[in-house]
């Protein structure tokens, strides 16, 4: 099962505000609306969610997507603020649509993404050797090189892109505190909308329950898709 939610929140407060540009904050916040005694709740919920800011008024849609349905009673108790709130969720099955895709079938999406690479990660000989490190992630920020780097997540993600546009930048920023210590988090991306051409199915599929690319806990990397027409 694959359900799709639609959180409408009033960000008329500026402690809804806060928690709504704390990228760290917010998944909390988000996470709370589902069950917290599960096995492994990453895979459990395999949750993937954007933020789309409204173009009048004072009300944000939190976009979810989720293995499990989000708790509406669940979602009333998540406080953002003690007053102008609106907890309006609105959930669908999701599984139908995704089951109905075909190949060769064009598609327009549109998508947050947190296009990274890695550098100074230790070579073989260099973990042999004992000096290991992970590197550290770069955001790719020129146009050419995020064109070439999507293109590239797009055929191991089952699918093909026919036309390309890429939209703002995002930054993200959120604080985490552990033990003791406050860390800020910092998450640059790009909204990226188009049309798409299926090429494999399972793959597609597995691109749109799994997310692309990183920052995921941050809302990037949800890929949603809509019939053309």
């Amino acid at each position: 099962m694959r359900f799709l939610s639609q959180w409408q929140i009033n960000t008329g407060s500026s402690q809804v505000l806060r928690i709504i540009g704390d990228c760290y904050k917010l998944h909390q916040q988000i996470l709370k609306a589902f069950p917290d005694r599960l096995i492994d709740r990453k895979a459990d919920l395999s949750l993937l969610y954007r933020v789309e800011k409204p173009s009048a008024g004072n009300e944000h849609i939190i976009l979810i997507q989720s293995k499990l349905e989000p708790n509406q009673n669940d979602i009333v108790a998540v406080s953002f603020a003690q007053r102008a709130e609106v907890n309006e969720l609105r959930t669908k099955d999701y599984s139908p649509f995704i089951s109905s895709l075909t190949e060769g079938r064009n598609l327009r999406f549109l998508i947050h993404l947190n296009p990274c690479i890695k550098t100074g990660t230790s070579s073989k000989e260099e973990r042999l050797s004992g000096n290991k490190s992970n590197g550290r992630r770069v955001t790719i920020r020129k146009h050419e090189d995020l064109v070439t780097w999507f293109e590239r997540k797009s055929v191991a993600s089952g699918f093909l892109i026919s036309s390309l546009t890429i939209g703002e930048k995002i930054s993200k920023t959120g604080y985490k505190q552990t033990n003791g210590m406050v860390h800020r988090i910092t998450c640059e991306g790009y909204a990226i909308s188009g049309i798409l051409r299926i090429k494999d199915k399972a793959l597609f599929i597995g691109a749109i329950e799994n997310g692309i690319g990183s920052g995921k806990a941050f809302g990037f990397g949800l890929l949603s898709i809509a019939p053309i027409g």
